[in-house]
């Protein structure tokens, strides 16, 4: 059988280079060992070792695997001997990560490495190289040196009394590999159990404790992180609070002070698009973003990226009731950032989108035609420029679309809609399904339909009004700000489809909408 093969194969060359050790010849070993064709058996035998189910394996596939974890295990730990002395070894990394879930059956970690790993381990020198893995792993492309850390610190801090001088620091080195490989694989598990450990850290740590804003601004990335997922405003409110916590506590000459700033600021914007949101946190958002932008030298990345942020920050509070300076100074602000974004670069997209849309908003105050050819122009820009983001791309074709919907309305040209509806069709076709966002692009979609279906009288296009409007509501959260106006705009769809085709029953359903009730 194959895996019996490529079993043989890895064993035959652990075995001999055992042997050579023994015989105290430690050149022939280490080339042994060292030989480019070991690496290639390794990855066969592992090919070879995956069950059919990796959520069921039967117990001859189980036992497989652990086969291959225990000869993969031992090959890279011994690889790792044969690199210059005080190197940080990634063949380390890996031998831990396959050894990790069986080091505690007898025999799976070899002699020389199991105070690293296993019952017999030290958790003293647990923590210390899993604080050095942790430093390598953040210049490292893959997650090899966050998965040894993960192994590492679950042992350790399992081992370490609770009023150990290096608990607390283990236990929030555990939560940053925990969030780093959540950032790698986007496994929403990985981020509940960094939230939990980082969260822990925080309780643990004194507040003496000179890391302790460090802790703090851990926690509260990931309760930024856990917003993005959820958009609930209890977890943006909590990665606010947190990281206001952590600026506070940094001295000023902290080289942390930026980076928490501008995640302080992110949070706060987030805190605007909730429920709770409220004009202190956008006031909050726009201090900071003025702070970082004082900092950051002209003609830089981080210039064009505040640049983006305050137009953003102050257009939210112009729609929030600001004065008009404050949409002008936003349409300015953007118009800069756009500027002095290379045309390769991966954000110019949402830049290019975001001053389109500044654009669009300061037409429907003004009802200047400049502003709406602007609108329509850099939307256009921004579906076909760089997108750093896959998944916003769909915002943009959204944002265009409005655009050309806005224009038909002033123009009453038929093409315009048609583009508007074919943009809110890209959007929502592109939009993962799992989106919050998503109910926005059905909205604007819905809106293109009903618009269309008014000027020539067409049943599908308030068929399918009717139907992206449902699903817009249908993946709208109770509570949610936009809930109300996607419930009236579901209403009117109903409404005008009763008048097509007199049916009673959606003359009663378009009254439910718009009492408030979902379908």
């Amino acid at each position: 059988m194959s895996f019996d093969r490529a079993v043989k194969k890895v064993s035959k060359r652990l075995s001999a280079y055992e042997r050579t050790m023994a015989a105290q010849d430690t050149a022939k070993a280490m080339r042994e060992i060292a030989d480019p064709a070991a690496l290639a058996e390794a990855a066969k035998l592992w090919r070879e070792a995956q069950p059919a189910d990796a959520a069921r394996p039967s117990h001859l596939e189980a036992l497989r695997l652990a086969e291959a974890r225990r000869c993969l295990g031992k090959l890279h730990l011994y690889r790792a001997t044969a690199m210059p002395s005080g190197q940080l070894s990634r063949e380390l990394a890996q031998g831990l990560g396959y050894l990790a879930p069986i080091a505690d059956r007898p025999g799976a970690v070899p002699p020389a490495f199991k105070q690293l790993l296993g019952p017999d381990a030290d958790p003293d020198q647990q923590g210390g190289l899993a604080a050095e893995m942790l430093g390598a792993d953040a210049d490292a492309e893959d997650g090899v040196f966050a998965d040894a850390v993960v192994a590492l610190l679950t042992e350790s801090v399992a081992a370490t009394p609770r009023s150990s001088a290096g608990y607390v620091t283990r236990l929030s080195n555990l939560g940053a590999a925990h969030l780093s490989r959540y950032h790698r694989t986007g496994d929403a598990a990985e981020l509940d159990a960094a939230n939990e450990l980082l969260d822990r850290t925080v309780a643990a740590a004194g507040r003496s404790d000179r890391n302790l804003p460090l802790y703090r601004f851990n926690l509260g990335s990931s309760w930024l992180d856990k917003y993005l997922l959820s958009r609930s405003p209890v977890d943006a409110l909590a990665a606010a609070g947190l990281l206001d916590q952590a600026l506070d506590g940094l001295p000023r000459t902290s080289g942390l002070r930026r980076d928490v700033m501008s995640m302080a600021m992110t949070a706060h914007r987030a805190c605007v698009a909730t429920v709770a949101g409220s004009a202190e946190n956008l006031e909050r958002a726009l201090k900071l973003c003025r702070q970082l932008l004082e900092t950051a030298e002209e003609g830089t990345g981080d210039h064009a990226k505040f640049r983006t942020e305050l137009g953003v920050l102050l257009l939210q509070r112009f729609l929030d009731g600001g004065p008009d300076l404050d949409l002008d100074q936003a349409v300015e602000s953007l118009r800069e950032a756009v500027v002095a974004t290379p045309e390769d670069h991966p954000e110019r997209a949402e830049r290019l989108s975001r001053l389109g849309t500044a654009h669009r908003r300061r037409y429907e105050v003004r009802q200047t035609a400049q502003d709406l050819e602007l609108a329509v122009a850099w939307g256009e820009q921004s579906v076909a420029a760089p997108c750093a983001r896959p998944a916003d791309r769909a915002g943009h074709y959204s944002n265009v679309g409005l655009a050309y919907r806005e224009r038909y309305q002033w123009f009453g040209e038929p093409g315009d809609l048609d583009r508007a509806v074919a943009y809110g069709e890209e959007a929502v076709r592109i939009h993962p399904a799992d989106d919050p966002d998503r109910a926005i692009a059905l909205h604007n979609l819905g809106t293109a339909y009903q618009r269309r279906f008014e000027r020539g009288n067409a049943r599908a296009d308030i068929d399918l009004a009717v139907d992206v409007a449902e699903q817009a509501v249908a993946a709208t959260s109770p509570g949610h700000p936009m809930l109300a106006e996607r419930l009236a705009g579901l209403s009117r769809a109903y409404e005008a489809r009763h008048t097509l085709s007199g049916d009673p029953a959606d003359l009663l359903r378009a009254q439910r909408a718009g009492n408030g009730q979902r379908p």
